[in-house]
């Protein structure tokens, strides 16, 4: 699951797995959580864009972006 945690009027995600062009909206939860749940089995590099600022989660692991930077990391295993 990608979730932002933070508050937020409008959340994007993007990563590796869309070539970190393409922009996917997060659903606001009622807990206030923005999250999107659908994943294949893989590995994924993202960060969020939260009202239009690139910003990784400082609540899920990260990993370096190879300039200096970081981006999320998550690890989705074969069920």
């Amino acid at each position: 699951i990608f979730s932002w945690k933070g508050q937020a009027s409008e959340v994007l995600l993007t990563g590796d797995f869309l070539e970190w062009q393409k922009q996917v909206p997060l659903e606001k939860s009622p807990d206030g959580t923005f999250q999107i749940k659908q994943l294949a089995p893989g590995s994924y590099k993202y960060k969020f864009i939260v009202d239009g600022q690139w910003m990784h989660s400082p609540d899920s692991p990260t990993a370096s972006d190879g300039t200096g930077g970081f981006n999320n990391e998550l690890i989705v295993a074969e069920s």
